[in-house]
């Protein structure tokens, strides 16, 4: 039949109806078609499990390269740990630094070399043409430092006093407590210059008042009354001039001070950190007659601001019994306790100079200028004509040393010095010497030997260093010297080497995924077409 199915096609009936098959088994089809689409959903599932390995993996990668690149930022563009270390010494109440700094775990010791006056007699009989003196000591005392009636204000600063203990250490000291000494009398040489502000016929009834008693400007006490205190006839008598009636060097240094130190925390600036702002309530003494002279804005010689700690800096120490600041300039690195670096600082040669020899020192002078080398303190020591110096009178004017017999300035034994920590400001070890000295004067016209009229001479003199480091404060200090820059030094440098390497994976990932599309066959037809064969 013409345009229908003829007997040369071969026709195969199925119950689906007709399906024309030119050479090809319809059921070799059908199983054909099965196993492509069965081996294509094979590869589907491999290509998916694939690219989530894959996916996996470069979200690591990109999560190291950002880290590395925060990390990069903050060693080398910041300084993260230093700020961490600052405010970790920044004084916060009830903080753990609050607590070592209200109790500290290190002491001071304190040594005191007495000036035994040994040819007394002989001298003001005119048989020696000098007083000789001899150093006796040291004696040694550990004292005991608090803080104590500490308030925190509002403007970054807290309020406290300070409590001082001295315990006598035999086994340390090089004399005892009960060595008789040859001493200046300290409450006589007082009046005697006080005199010259009374008149004459008060200064007739205090002279004869003296010679009643047989008070004389050098006694003999022991070593324990020099410290602690002693009463006598003459204190007694002068108790209008002098408040308290029994005078000793540790007498009023024993307990805690009457005077409030007002100190930035370092809470709203951290370069302020140990800075006294305040003595008393004040900003500035009331002592002298120049503002300058007046400041109180040093630190305490416990805590320094770390900023202002580097070679060329100048540092400020108020000290109470000085009645002054004290700058420290640097002088040298050196190492303490097996390799710790510090920066060690010293007064200048010039610091106790008169107002002639050193225009700064002017106002210091007070009613006239000494010689170089000594620095009155009589306004905070109740009118005492009293001055501090270098021991032995250390880099002082050579005619102070033309008092008296056995002074002998050694730098070794007589320089002071501060060996501070550069990154906390904390002292590590320190060496502070002062010498308490006494002017003569005969302002009650009774008889002082006239050689001695006028001159200044020493009384005692004192070293105050750091007794042992616990080991755990050491540990920590050990920990941010070393540990820490190391650590810094390290992560400086790895976490751009983590940028490089993980960069370098992922432009390999990268690279690989482009040269697969580019390699890529078309979509595979096989499940999808189909054979014919004619017949």
């Amino acid at each position: 039949m013409k345009g229908g199915l003829t007997g040369e096609d071969n026709v195969t009936w199925t119950k689906d109806g007709i399906a024309p098959v030119f050479g090809v088994n319809h059921t070799v089809l059908n199983n054909n078609n099965a196993k492509a689409k069965e081996a294509a959903g094979t590869d589907d599932s491999n290509i998916q499990k694939i690219s989530l390995r894959q996916i996996l993996c470069l979200l690591g990668v990109i999560l190291v390269f950002l880290l590395s690149i925060t990390g990069t930022v903050i060693m080398w563009g910041t300084n993260m740990i230093e700020d961490i270390v600052d405010q970790r010494l920044v004084l916060r109440n009830g903080s753990d630094t609050f607590q070592k700094w209200i109790n500290p775990p290190v002491h001071s010791i304190r040594k005191f070399w007495l000036f035994n006056y040994t040819n007394v007699e002989a001298f003001e009989l005119g048989k020696e043409p000098k007083l000789k003196v001899e150093e006796v000591g040291p004696y040694v005392f550990r004292e005991k430092m608090t803080r104590v009636n500490a308030v925190f204000n509002d403007n970054g600063t807290v309020t406290y006093q300070a409590r001082r203990l001295y315990e006598f250490l035999p086994e340390r000291s090089g004399g005892s407590l009960d060595d008789m000494i040859v001493f200046t009398n300290i409450p006589l040489m007082t009046m005697h210059h006080q005199a010259y502000q009374l008149n004459y016929f008060q200064r007739l009834g205090a002279s004869a008042g003296l010679k009643m008693v047989g008070a004389q400007p050098f006694f003999k006490k022991t070593a324990k009354d020099f410290f602690f205190g002693y009463r006598d006839t003459l204190i007694t008598l002068a108790e209008f001039q002098v408040p308290d009636v029994k005078v000793g060097f540790l007498q009023e240094k024993n307990g805690t001070f009457p005077e409030k130190y007002t100190m930035y925390t370092g809470e709203t600036d951290v370069n302020l950190m140990g800075i006294i702002s305040r003595y008393n309530g004040m900003e500035y003494m009331d002592y002298y007659n120049d503002e300058e002279c007046n400041r109180v804005d040093g630190s305490d010689g416990s805590k320094f601001p770390p900023s202002s700690i580097y070679p060329g800096s100048t540092i400020y120490v108020y000290d109470r019994d000085a009645c002054r600041r004290i700058p420290f300039i640097y002088n040298e690195s050196v190492t303490v306790w097996d390799g710790i670096p510090v920066l060690r600082y010293m007064p200048p040669d010039n610091v106790f100079d008169n107002g002639f020899d050193n225009p700064d020192n002017m106002c210091f002078c007070e009613d006239s200028c000494q010689l170089s080398g000594v620095s009155g303190i009589s306004h905070c020591k109740r009118g005492a004509p009293l001055f501090v110096s270098l021991p032995h009178f250390y880099k002082a004017d050579p005619l102070l040393l033309e008092a008296v017999e056995g002074l002998n300035p050694d730098p070794e034994k007589h320089q002071l010095y501060l060996d501070i920590h550069q990154r906390i400001g904390t002292p590590l070890a320190v060496k502070i010497r002062i010498q308490v000295n006494i002017l003569v004067t005969n302002g009650l016209m009774q008889t002082i030997n006239s050689k001695l009229e006028g001159e200044i001479i020493p009384i005692v003199w004192i070293e105050r260093e750091m007794d042992t480091y616990p080991d755990d404060v050491k540990d920590i200090i050990y920990m941010i010297t070393f540990t820490l820059p190391v650590v810094k030094t390290a992560l400086s440098y790895i976490f751009p080497l983590l940028i490089a390497i993980t960069g370098i994976v992922l432009l390999i990932c990268a690279y690989i995924e482009i040269a697969a599309l580019l390699r890529k066959d078309p979509p595979s037809r096989a499940a999808s077409e189909t054979v014919i064969t004619r017949l």
